[in-house]
C-alpha cells in the first residue's frame, strides 16, 4: 500500500503594481510573476494480486483502487461585494470538484400552485411556467428564485475513486480471463441542449427517447386538456423561455458505474500436435470488450466526457473478436 503525502501545487499568478501601471505600460516593461495561489491534493493507492495453484488449475486474482482529492489552498481574489458571493466565489480552502446549482424539490401540479410560487428570474413574471416544470428551493427565502438560491449540490463528473478487478484462471490448455473497471464519487450533469426535446426548434428531426416519459396534455390539439404527469418537463421549443434550463440536481444523476471491459476465453494446442506442423505454440481465442456495464442510470455513456452535447458524444464500441496465435 502506498500513500501519497499531501502535495502543495503551486500556481504562478500575475501580480502588477498598479501604483506603476502607467509607467511599466509606457516602459513596455513585463509584469512579475508570483507563486501565489496554491492547492492541496491528497490520497491514496493500493492493489493487492493473488495467485495459486490447485491441482492441474491455475488460478489469479487482483485488483486496484486510488482516490484523490484536491482542496484550494490560499487564493488571491479582490474584495467581495457581499457575504454570500465571498462563500461561492472565495474558494480559498474548498475542495476543487463541487458543482453548484439549485435543489429540485419536485413539479408544479397546477397553474394554482404556479401563482403561489416565488418569483423566478428570467420566467416572464412567471408566466413562462408549465404544471410539470422543475420546482426550485427558494434556499434563501426571499421570496424569488435567483441566483442566490444556488448552493452546493454535487461533485464534478470526474471521479475521485477509479478500481479494477482482474481474474483468471487455466486448466489443460483452457484459459479464461477477465478485467472489469470501475469509478466512484462523481456527478454528471448533461449540458442545455440534452434539455430539450429538438434542438433550436428543429422539430423536424429526432429526438431523445428519454422525453416519452414526459409531461404532456392528453390531447395535444386541445390547449384546455388535462395535464398527463410524466418524469420530465413538458417538452418546449429551444427558443421558448423556460427555468427547466438552470443549472440543477434534476439534470444530474450518480456517476458512479463498473463495466467489464474485457473477458476472454482461449485454448491451446498441446505441443505433441503442433510440433508436427514445426509450431511452437498455437492458440484460438476469443474475447469481447466492453460488452457489459452497470451503472445509477440508464441514458449516457459513464466513461464519456462531460461536454454541452453530453448524449451526441460518440458512446464506447462493444466488440467481439475471434483469433488466432502462432508461434514458429
Amino acid at each position: 500500500m502506498a500513500y501519497l503525502a499531501d502535495r502543495q501545487m503551486y500556481s504562478i499568478v500575475s501580480v502588477r503594481d498598479f501604483r506603476h501601471k502607467k509607467a511599466n505600460d509606457n516602459a513596455g516593461a513585463l509584469a512579475t510573476w508570483y507563486n501565489l495561489d496554491h492547492d492541496n491534493t491528497r490520497g491514496f493507492e493500493f492493489s493487492l494480486n493473488h495467485q495459486h495453484k490447485i491441482g492441474e488449475v491455475n488460478y489469479f486474482v487482483g485488483g486496484n483502487m486510488s482516490w484523490s482529492r484536491t482542496r484550494k489552498g490560499n487564493i488571491e481574489h479582490g474584495r467581495f461585494t457581499s457575504g454570500y458571493d465571498e462563500w461561492k466565489w472565495n474558494t480559498e480552502g474548498h475542495w476543487n470538484n463541487i458543482r453548484w446549482g439549485y435543489n429540485c424539490i419536485g413539479r408544479y401540479q397546477s397553474y394554482g400552485e404556479i401563482a403561489n410560487a416565488p418569483m423566478h428570474n428570467n420566467s416572464n413574471n412567471n408566466s413562462a411556467i408549465l404544471p410539470g416544470d422543475l420546482k426550485y428551493e427558494d434556499w434563501n427565502g426571499d421570496g424569488y428564485i435567483d441566483d442566490y438560491d444556488q448552493r452546493p449540490i454535487g461533485r464534478n463528473a470526474y471521479p475521485e475513486l477509479v478500481y479494477g478487478i482482474n481474474l483468471g484462471l487455466s486448466w489443460k490448455g483452457v484459459d479464461f480471463s477477465m478485467f472489469w473497471q470501475g469509478g466512484a464519487l462523481s456527478d454528471f450533469q448533461i449540458g442545455a441542449f440534452d434539455m430539450d426535446a429538438f434542438q433550436e426548434g428543429a422539430t423536424n428531426l429526432n429526438t431523445w427517447e428519454y422525453f416519452g416519459d414526459r409531461w404532456h396534455r392528453a390531447d395535444y390539439t386541445d390547449p384546455n386538456s388535462e395535464w398527463i404527469p410524466g418524469y420530465f418537463p413538458a417538452v418546449r421549443d429551444f427558443t421558448s423561455v423556460t427555468i427547466n434550463r438552470l443549472s440543477s440536481n434534476f439534470w444530474m444523476w450518480n456517476g458512479s458505474y463498473i463495466r467489464l471491459k474485457n473477458v476472454e476465453l482461449g485454448y491451446t494446442l498441446p505441443q505433441r500436435i503442433t510440433q508436427k506442423a514445426n509450431i511452437k505454440q498455437l492458440r484460438i481465442y476469443a474475447n469481447l470488450y466492453n460488452c457489459l456495464t452497470f451503472s445509477s442510470q440508464k441514458f449516457f455513456d459513464p466513461e464519456q466526457l462531460e461536454s454541452q452535447y453530453s448524449f451526441a458524444s460518440y458512446p464506447q464500441i462493444m466488440s467481439f473478436n475471434v483469433g488466432i496465435n502462432l508461434k514458429f
